[in-house]
């Protein structure tokens, strides 16, 4: 036999306008401050490695591999270590651009599918789902939209091996003898501009994605647990109404308070839009 839990509610004004549409906020300013000290951290590595092989750096020119820079291996041994570090730091700072992508992301999906309960009613999406429950997602984000993402990646990924890579020349006299050996850090032109050119489409589909609006019938709440909790308190006529598909709105079941104000939130029930200009609790 089911028992209905006894609620305890706290009454207050709602200072939102609930029925204004309302875009994704992406703060610009705090992905921006990462990029610049990003960059000034490549510009720093970059200004050292022509500072200490400086006149050996020729200039650029066509599509084919051409050496950046050439060193002896018999006189310092570190500098096979350093060309593998610069060859392969490429890769570093594209897993970092990544991680800021995919939070991005993941954001702008978690606010849109959260908005769509204004319109849409649709069961919890959970960990251990029970009832009409959906199970979660192994990747937090729909395949539609990170599947291509990280298949693009991929290439990018690979394209990027290809621009950068380290070539190791030993010399033999004519008697068969070891004479010497190098190691320089080639580059080439093609995979880079590939690597370039993926990554621009992976900016414009974020840019693309920011244009479109949540849906106007639900306050903006985001991954905040007390925005998320302020509206998951249903009514005392609903037996286990997390089992069931939800939807957000004015709850038809549950009277006005004295100062004629209605009741929003997640119900397994029917709801009624919101009204602009109306106060809720």
């Amino acid at each position: 036999m089911a028992v209905v839990k006894d609620w305890k509610w706290r009454r207050g004004f709602a200072n939102r306008t609930h029925l204004t549409s309302s875009s994704i906020d992406r703060e610009p300013q705090s992905y921006l401050a990462a990029w610049i000290v990003g960059l000034v951290f490549c510009l720093r590595g970059i200004a050292t490695v022509r500072g200490k092989y400086n006149g050996r750096l020729p200039s650029l020119g066509g599509f084919e591999s051409t050496p950046t820079y050439r060193v002896k291996l018999d006189k310092d041994q570190y500098d096979l270590y350093g060309n593998l570090i610069l060859a392969n730091s490429p890769q570093l700072v594209i897993t970092l651009v990544y991680i800021f992508y995919n939070h991005i992301l993941t954001t702008m999906t978690l606010g849109h599918e959260y908005s769509r309960f204004a319109s849409t009613r649709a069961p919890l999406r959970v960990t251990c789902p029970y009832g009409k429950q959906h199970d979660n997602r192994l990747l937090q984000i729909p395949y539609r939209y990170i599947l291509p993402v990280m298949i693009t990646m991929i290439f990018v990924h690979s394209a990027v091996a290809r621009s950068f890579y380290v070539v190791d020349i030993k010399a033999f006299d004519l008697d068969g003898k070891w004479t010497d050996s190098y190691i320089s850090c080639y580059y080439s032109f093609g995979p880079m501009i590939l690597a370039l050119s993926l990554t621009g489409i992976l900016l414009l589909f974020l840019i693309g994605l920011s244009f479109r609006r949540l849906d106007p019938g639900i306050p903006v709440a985001g991954s905040c647990s007390l925005a998320i909790s302020a509206a998951s308190h249903p009514s005392e006529k609903e037996v286990h109404p997390a089992a069931l598909p939800l939807q957000y709105g004015v709850m038809k079941d549950v009277e006005p308070d004295e100062l004629g104000r209605r009741r929003v939130g997640f119900s397994s029930r029917e709801v009624d839009p919101l009204v602009a200009g109306e106060a809720y609790i």
